[in-house]
């Protein structure tokens, strides 16, 4: 079953080339917001909220080094820890960049973790800049949720779910108050799954907590499934806060799934790696072109998802990696 933000059954009358013409559609823009990572409009189609995205609008000059100076990285730490690519914005990097992010909601879906589902869409962004391609994803806002950079800084912050905290009980006791059991699975599972879709740009500034009726952080709700603009493609959030400092390398966080005891207590390893080996990757992407009206995405990306799943069952399954 494919996951449906509200608009696939448009891609029968408005697909272009597996594209949803936002031309032929009754949409009225609310938000905009243009910086050097990404363009955003928040739309109104059919009564409903959405939000267009796509990568820069024109190739940013000294990109990198501006992206890289706002996340305080730089020099030899940089170079030494992650060894970064200068990026183009050329049309085969943002088709790879559209690619993810629609498997992505597929996969966090199916996998139990509720998340934004983004199909292709094509728009004239601004009148000097053409048609483009991009993305379009449906609003996961709802009165229960609050995004989480809202909630874990500042005064009286809702901590962030640290199991490394059990080394010291009393931070710990201070943390844990604040989630239910299935609200710890949750947090887990999306760490699981961000190494799958190789979203590792995972910080509080995007997902939001799910809250009860009691006040208890009880889920989370997941959007904007990109890398870090500067291309870190193996090194993932441990802390989920903004910058560099709190990131594990893959092979980092594959041992971490593997060894760490406290895990299990929180979600069924097993259970949890036999729903990733039972996701049928080709499957999703065949599907989404029959859906679409012909959005085909990349084999190198199938491929690579399918890599990245058998390595994290594998982790989870306490198997060599």
């Amino acid at each position: 079953m494919l996951y449906d933000n509200g608009l696939l059954d448009l891609y029968k009358k408005h697909a272009k080339n597996g594209h949803l013409d936002l031309s032929q559609i009754d949409l009225s823009d609310q938000i905009k917001v243009c910086n050097d990572h990404h363009y955003v409009e928040k739309v109104i189609i059919k009564g409903n909220s959405y939000y267009l995205k796509t990568s820069p609008l024109k190739k940013m000059p000294n990109l990198n080094d501006r992206v890289m100076a706002s996340h305080g990285l730089g020099g030899d730490y940089v170079n030494y820890y992650s060894k970064p690519k200068k990026i183009d914005y050329t049309p085969s990097f943002m088709k790879g960049e559209e690619d993810r992010q629609i498997m992505a909601g597929q996969i966090y879906n199916k996998l139990g973790i509720k998340g934004a589902i983004y199909t292709p869409a094509t728009s004239k962004i601004l009148e000097e800049d053409g048609e483009r391609d991009l993305v379009i994803s449906n609003s996961i806002e709802s009165e229960s949720s609050r995004r989480a950079d809202r909630l874990l800084t500042g005064f009286n912050r809702c901590p962030v779910l640290q199991l490394d905290e059990r080394n010291n009980l009393k931070e710990w006791n201070q943390v844990i108050k604040y989630y239910t059991p299935h609200g710890i699975q949750q947090i887990l599972k999306m760490r699981v799954a961000d190494v799958i879709t190789c979203c590792n740009d995972r910080h509080i500034g995007n997902y939001n907590l799910e809250f009860n009726k009691i006040g208890q952080i009880d889920d989370v709700s997941l959007f904007d499934y990109e890398e870090t603009p500067h291309r870190l493609t193996d090194f993932y959030f441990q802390n989920f806060e903004r910058g560099f400092m709190g990131r594990l390398p893959l092979d980092r966080m594959l041992e971490n799934f593997k060894e760490n005891e406290e895990m299990s207590e929180f979600i069924d390893k097993k259970e949890l790696a036999e729903e990733i080996l039972n996701l049928d990757i080709k499957g999703i992407a065949s599907e989404i072109s029959d859906a679409t009206n012909g959005y085909e995405v990349a084999s190198d990306e199938i491929n690579k998802l399918q890599s990245r799943c058998e390595s994290v069952a594998n982790a989870l399954l306490d198997k060599s990696l």
